[in-house]
């Protein structure tokens, strides 16, 4: 039992002994770090590295060492920028560290990695070049809030900017322009940015309304970054004036239009010009303009201060203009006041309309206006009563008319009972003449008055003084007295101070005063009863003035006598005949008109021919020159009657529109003035 434990014991001896003496293989030694796998040599700035870099633990002679969990750090070697993602990685079992996520940032260039950790020798990689990284950003980088002339393009066409997140311009990237609000207009570029990241727009024109403009840039790839440019379109220069108000209208004579003329200033794209003054300026028709230079308002309107129209009746026009801007024309149409029957007087005058109201202007300082007062007025009133007339006459300060029964109305100055009412006292509106006599015709003079019966009898009332009335006698008569003789007359005329008439057979007869041999008699005695012009013609008409007389032969000529003064005979010189005597010029009427001491006549034509005194403009030529044979009246028109008064004269125009002109400081040319006229011009329309 012995032996057998011992040669166990010596065998586990020998055993162990054999197992103590077995040779040991060294281990590697770590001793550096190298790359197993190395990053591209280009990358993006921003984005991971690809492929990402793998470090190998190795020994001194190269090989692999099994190293697990040591730290590999990842440093930048190189200037500018930076690494990004997770700079450090562990080795796994067989010493290698892969990293994950590392990347490089920051400016465009040429950047180096180095791998470190503790006590190994440093790998580093392949320099590597860093570009563009992603897009990240858009933002303007040219032509926003810029301002132009509104439909005109931008000075500076708008462009954008795309870069990464470490501003590295981006090239290639899609960039949509559109235009978003203004009504404006574009051009686009290529759609791409360049290679400094600029993506632009060729040209931007602007909308054609003054005010914000928006354009805005848009990129796929970078679906929630808009970009908005704005520009403010504003007026360019004046470009075009346009008619706003007052265009076409129609307005009385002398008078003001309705509506001021009113005129707009836009910019070539209908934008108002504000501030920027209009010169608006009477045309024709001899109007007036107040407030002619106006400014334009925020609307770009300029008004006129008021548009007076001239004194003629017919087209008015009026300019509105500015420097550089095509000139605009305003019309208007001056309306007259029509009549059927006109006639002035010593200081007034009287008309009547187409429907036989009667109207009266100028002096009224006895109520000759017959409007119930004593004012004077200087355009067309109403005569009171409401009577339809068919004839008026105006005197010296009283006015007769009749209405369509035949029926004498007279109204004014009484003195003499020229109004014929039975009595002496004066009146402001019509009153009845006694003796329920109906008239053809009445006409009056500056104290008394006469009628025409249908049967051509005639009757005359008021002062008697020279005989005047044809009653035989000088006595005054309140109420119509027939003229004596018995004698039937197609017409009559009352003068200053004598009365005259066409009996039906043609003669001529007058009487009353006989100074400077105005009856045509060959004498200068009174006469009492009608007696007979000197002369074998026959006459169609005649008209007693303040000191002559003139008569239209059956002929058509023309034949004066009375006083020459002024040369109112119209014989070419200033001497007074007692008998009928032509009138120069040769000449043929078919009226002849008297006033105080102003003749007129009136041609198959409708010419008016003026003459004699013309110390306030009556005869209408334009001046004052006094006229010796028959003178054009100026103005143009066709007249169908014309007759003077005291020192001013009216007429009617073949329209049937009436036309004074003369003195007229107490209102009777009835223009609204007080404004001697030498031409006609158009009386106010009530």
């Amino acid at each position: 039992m012995a032996t057998t434990r011992f040669r166990l014991v010596m065998l586990g001896t020998l055993l162990g002994a054999g197992t103590a003496c077995k040779t040991t293989e060294p281990q590697p030694v770590p001793a550096r770090l190298a790359l197993a796998v190395a990053p591209a040599a280009a990358a993006q700035s921003g984005v991971a590295l690809a492929p990402q870099p793998a470090i190998q633990v190795q020994d001194a002679s190269g090989n692999p060492v099994a190293d697990q969990g040591r730290q590999i750090l990842a440093v930048l070697a190189s200037q500018g920028g930076a690494l990004i993602g997770t700079l450090e990685a562990r080795t796994d079992a067989t010493g290698k560290a892969t990293f994950t996520n590392l990347g490089l940032s920051g400016p465009a260039g040429v950047r180096t990695i180095r791998f470190d950790a503790a006590g190994l020798q440093s790998a580093t990689a392949n320099p590597i070049t860093v570009g563009p990284g992603v897009a990240t950003t858009m933002a303007a980088s040219a032509g926003n809030f810029q301002t132009a002339n509104a439909g005109t393009s931008v000075a500076i066409a708008p462009a954008v900017l795309v870069t990464d997140g470490s501003a590295n311009p981006v090239p290639n990237v899609p960039v949509t322009f559109t235009v978003a609000s203004g009504g404006g207009s574009m051009v686009a570029g290529t759609g791409l940015t360049n290679a400094s990241g600029v993506a632009a727009l060729t040209s931007w024109t602007l909308g054609t309304v003054v005010g914000l403009n928006t354009l805005t840039a848009a990129s796929t790839a970078l679906p929630s970054t808009t970009v908005t440019f704005t520009a403010t379109g504003i007026l360019g220069p004046p470009a075009i004036l346009t008619l706003v108000a007052g265009d076409a209208q129609n307005a009385t004579v002398g008078g003001a239009t309705p509506v001021p003329p009113a005129a707009k200033l836009t910019d070539a794209f209908g934008n108002p010009v504000p501030g920027v003054v209009v010169t608006f300026t009477a045309a024709t028709g001899g109007g007036s303009v107040t407030g002619g230079a106006a400014p334009t308002n925020p609307q770009g309107v300029a008004t006129v201060g008021g548009w007076t129209l001239g004194l003629i009746p017919g087209t008015n026009t009026l300019t509105a203009t500015r420097t550089g801007v095509p000139t605009i024309t305003f019309n208007a149409a001056g309306v007259g006041f029509p009549v059927a029957v006109v006639d002035p007087g010593e200081d007034h005058s009287c008309g009547l309309d187409a429907a036989g109201k009667a109207y009266c202007w100028g002096s009224n300082e006895f109520g000759q206006i017959g409007n119930g007062g004593l004012i004077d007025v200087d355009v067309p009133t109403p005569v009171s009563g409401g009577l339809v007339f068919t004839a008026i006459s105006a005197g010296f300060v009283h006015t007769c008319g009749l209405i369509t029964d035949g029926t004498a109305y007279c109204w004014g100055d009484n003195t003499s009972g020229q109004l014929g009412d039975g009595t002496l006292v004066a009146e402001t509106q019509p009153v009845l003449v006694s003796g329920g006599l109906k008239f053809t015709s009445i006409v009056t003079a500056q104290d008394h008055t006469c009628g025409l019966l249908a049967d051509g009898s005639a009757y005359c009332w008021g002062l008697g003084a020279s005989g005047r009335l044809g009653g035989g006698n000088q006595n005054d008569q309140s109420v119509p007295t027939p003229v004596s003789g018995g004698r039937l007359f197609r017409m009559l005329s009352a003068g200053l101070a004598h009365t005259c008439g066409v009996a039906t057979d043609g003669t001529a007869l007058c009487w009353g005063a006989n100074a400077n041999g105005r009856l045509g008699d060959g004498t200068v005695t009174n006469r009492l009863v009608p007696t007979s012009v000197v002369s074998s013609l026959t006459f169609s008409g005649i008209s007693a003035g303040g000191a002559h007389t003139c008569a239209v032969a059956t002929s058509g000529a023309g034949f004066c006598w009375g006083s020459g003064q002024f040369g109112v005979l119209g014989t070419g010189n200033v001497a007074g005949q007692t008998v009928p005597t032509a009138v120069a010029g040769g000449l043929t009427f078919t009226s002849i008109a008297l006033g105080e001491a102003t003749s007129c006549g009136l041609t198959a034509a409708g010419a008016a021919f003026c003459w004699g005194l013309n110390a306030n403009g009556q005869v209408g030529d334009g001046t004052l020159t006094s006229r010796s044979v028959p003178t054009a009246t100026l103005g143009g028109l066709v007249w169908a009657t014309i007759l003077p008064g005291g020192e001013h004269t009216c007429g009617r125009s073949v329209g049937g529109v009436v036309y004074c002109w003369g003195r007229n400081d107490l209102g009777m040319l009835g223009d609204g003035t007080i404004v001697d006229r030498g031409t006609p011009a158009g009386v106010v329309k009530p």
